[in-house]
């Protein structure tokens, strides 16, 4: 039997190499320094390595080579996304029409976890949140900043999935679940924004991820006070999660405010006073 982490100071005893079999892909991103040091490295040398390496190879912003290799990094996270999605969810509703919500979410026996095979849906979901710091990096790579949400975002969620993977923490399904949907069909409108295409439904998008963010707090936090349901390792991993998800849903907020709410209403004042500019003739952009 593999070493499992239960108490919380299992953390600091528990021998990670053998948590997975011996020479599995999943056994290298189950050591805790894995993505301690990937994130500190993500947060701490991002700006500084993309923007020398933009200047050096002198990466033109709008060329060709970065407008394409953007549209084939999105398009591959669309179609994993979706491909995850279709996977785990008619799982996970076949597994919760036997065994009910609490006996899906909880999983006591961990059958779903081991017997049903989530545990490498999990795993390799974790794994994906490597990969999705190239979004930041394209960014940087563009000569822009990427803003304070993003690079909390990936940090964040990288070491939590970790957390989730490491505890055998059935829970998690609500992150994959949810995220894989609604990163599908982000990630296809950003494959399809590199070749012009604006949809003016871009703010659902932003609408959607605070919906799955209060969704997933809404579902998961009665787990703490269900008997039997957490071990005490799990608890503390669902626990920060969901502090980073009120921060999650604040920074959204703020950003969908700001993108959206504020923006709009400058552009209506804008629109305004150069109809009052011209005269009142008419000659001002339509209001929205």
């Amino acid at each position: 039997m593999p070493p499992t982490i239960v108490e919380v100071r299992d953390f600091l005893s528990c021998d990670y190499s053998k948590l997975f079999p011996v020479g599995s892909i999943f056994g290298f991103f189950a050591k805790p320094e894995i993505p301690i040091v990937s994130v500190i490295s993500y947060l701490l040398f991002s700006k500084v390595f993309f923007n020398n390496l933009r200047l050096l190879l002198r990466i033109d912003p709008k060329g060709l080579v970065i407008s394409r290799l953007t549209a084939l990094h999105n398009g591959l996270l669309a179609l994993y996304s979706g491909w995850t999605f279709v996977c785990t969810a008619p799982l996970v509703v076949s597994y919760m029409l036997k065994f009910g919500f609490w006996g899906t979410l909880c999983d006591p026996k961990q059958n779903l976890w081991l017997n049903y095979n989530f545990q490498f849906w999990l795993t390799h979901f974790y794994i994906s949140k490597y990969y999705e710091f190239i979004d930041t990096w394209i960014v940087l790579v563009k000569g822009r900043t990427p803003i304070f949400l993003q690079t909390f975002h990936h940090a964040g969620i990288t070491i939590l999935m970790w957390g989730f993977v490491v505890t055998d923490n059935t829970i998690g399904l609500v992150i994959v679940c949810f995220n894989s949907f609604i990163h599908t069909l982000m990630y296809s409108y950003y494959f399809f924004a590199t070749f012009g295409y604006q949809s003016p439904l871009k703010h659902y998008l932003t609408q959607a991820q605070i919906i799955q963010f209060l969704l997933g707090m809404s579902l998961t936090i009665p787990a703490h006070f269900i008997s039997g349901c957490l071990t005490p390792a799990q608890s503390l991993v669902l626990g920060i999660t969901q502090v980073y998800t009120v921060i999650l849903i604040a920074l959204f907020i703020s950003f969908y405010i700001n993108s959206y709410v504020t923006a709009r209403r400058k552009k209506r004042e804008k629109d305004v006073n150069g109809t009052h500019n011209s005269g009142g003739n008419g000659s001002g952009n339509k209001l929205d």
